[in-house]
């Protein structure tokens, strides 16, 4: 049996900027879709070793901790006096 084409190899396309470049446009192009939103970068802006790294979570932009924080405020149960 012989391959129409090699198989690819993933760690060679981690290392492949074009291939990061596609992958979050396909994935910010989905997000746009499931979401409504529109604002997203034109980049990855995480290294590919944060990406792989289990442990590791994007920070939480800014402006969703003001907005929750404010959320919180509008939200307040009152207070029980005893």
């Amino acid at each position: 049996m012989v391959a129409s084409e090699p198989t690819r190899c993933l760690k060679a396309d981690l290392r492949d900027a074009d291939w990061w470049d596609g992958i979050w446009e396909d994935a910010t192009v989905q997000a746009a879709q499931e979401t409504g939103l529109s604002s997203f970068r034109g980049h990855c802006p995480w290294t590919v070793e944060q990406v792989l790294d289990s442990d590791w979570r994007p920070p939480i932009p800014r402006s969703a901790m003001i907005d929750s924080k404010a959320v919180r405020q509008q939200h307040r149960w009152p207070t029980r006096r005893y």
